[in-house]
């Protein structure tokens, strides 16, 4: 095994463990204390994320089926975003 500045034996990946847990835990009492609408827009970007990752990672392009399916769910989206507009308008 290496023993350099970032070996196991440091420590290193008990304070990379350590940190990441923190975040991880911090993240998921956001999640509980936000409501959904404000959530909604996070899975969208984790679908955008997917395809940049998987292009700069795996040189992965979607297919027309995978570009088909987004464009339905970012459309039905949107549309439910402008319904909700809509109603609350006349609400007022």
């Amino acid at each position: 095994t290496p023993r350099g500045a970032l070996s196991a034996s440091s420590g290193w990946r008990a304070k990379q463990f350590s940190i990441i847990s923190a975040g991880l835990w911090l993240c998921a009492l956001l999640l509980l204390a936000a409501p959904p609408q404000v959530l909604a827009p996070f899975d969208y970007t984790a679908m955008i994320w997917a395809i940049l990752l998987g292009f700069f990672i795996w040189g992965d392009l979607p297919s027309w089926t995978v570009v088909g399916g987004a464009t339905i769910l970012i459309a039905s989206g949107l549309y439910v975003w402008w319904r909700e507009a809509q109603q609350e308008k006349l609400a007022r």
